[in-house]
């Protein structure tokens, strides 16, 4: 968006809502991303992407080979709008290996969720890159092709009887988890300037329920 329609937008919001926008753009995470393969129940597939949006996650890959990814305004609460969605869904045969190079050319390491003991604690996923979590269907997990593409797996430690956690009960805890350590210990873990900004002028719009009526009144003056 062009800075000066981008000011001329802002001068439409309120006081207390450029604040918020801001406070919000200094919390959003660089350093963590979400990967979503085949989730079967939208409802679910909702509640992560509004569990990660309230944790600071910009970044959600939906890979859809079976399962179509589909918005639940009632679920997401307009989490969905403020986090950047990117889904892999065009051709069964590669939508799990494009998105796996795309967020590893991205400088991600991929750790994939599993209930099995036998991967690393949860707490025990290192930092020393920028972090990816990947979590699999209600029914079957995570496919063999996608822990075999993982960088490494995890599991949430559990002390009692039940044996795995719901998909959007195991991405809040995780997601909570791996975002207060990268807080606590990553200097530099926000997103990058040039992100944070086109960020601001894509909220700004999403924050006016007449954007496109207010650009037209700016195009009008700008041509007089």
């Amino acid at each position: 968006m062009n800075r000066e329609l981008e000011d001329y937008l802002t001068s439409y919001l309120t006081p207390q809502r450029r604040l918020l926008l801001e406070q919000v753009l200094s919390q959003r995470i660089g350093y963590a991303a979400v990967i979503l393969e085949d989730i079967y129940d939208p409802h679910n597939a909702n509640a992560v992407i509004r569990s990660a949006e309230a944790m600071g996650i910009q970044k959600i890959f939906v890979i859809e080979n079976r399962n179509r990814f589909q918005l639940s305004r009632g679920v997401a609460r307009g989490a969905y709008k403020w986090v950047t969605v990117e889904r892999y869904g065009n051709n069964i045969n590669d939508n799990l290996e494009q998105c796996i190079r795309r967020v590893k050319s991205a400088g991600y390491r991929v750790y994939a969720a599993t209930p099995h003991e036998r991967a690393m604690s949860l707490e025990d996923i290192p930092l020393d890159h920028p972090v990816a979590l990947m979590f699999g269907s209600e029914q079957k997990g995570l496919s063999a092709a996608a822990l075999e593409a993982a960088d490494g797996v995890f599991h949430i430690p559990m002390y009692g009887f039940t044996e795995s956690f719901n998909i959007s009960v195991s991405a809040a805890i995780s997601l909570y988890s791996l975002t207060a350590r990268i807080r606590a210990t990553i200097p530099n873990w926000q997103l990058p300037e040039a992100e944070r900004n086109e960020l601001r002028a894509l909220w700004v719009r999403r924050s006016l329920k007449r954007a496109a009526l207010y650009e037209k009144e700016f195009l009008a003056r700008k041509k007089s």
